[in-house]
């Protein structure tokens, strides 16, 4: 059996951010129901991908490090399936 693929966008699909160019954990969102989505297809077996643009790197408001750190951030919320307070504009991570 083939498996399905599904790719996710970062920004405003798997996170909200209180401020453009969110690179802050302080300021990090996912977005409402995206884990219990995410949790639901790994279920069904299927592979799922963050894409992402990142141009605020290039244009110098934050740093490949300051990514590279919320990355390390949302991949570990994910794989480790914590449990995430609900906030207004969506869940909001425990630091």
């Amino acid at each position: 059996m083939k498996r399905k693929v599904v790719f996710f966008d970062r920004d405003d699909v798997v996170n909200l951010e209180d401020a453009p160019y969110g690179y802050k954990i302080e300021t990090f969102y996912f977005a409402p129901y995206f884990m219990e989505l995410f949790l639901e297809l790994k279920k069904l077996d299927s592979l799922c991908f963050l894409v992402t643009n990142q141009s605020g790197i290039n244009r110098g408001i934050f740093t490949q490090k300051d990514f590279e750190v919320l990355s390390a951030f949302m991949q570990n919320c994910i794989v480790s399936c914590l449990t995430i307070p609900l906030r207004q504009s969506g869940l909001s991570p425990k630091i």
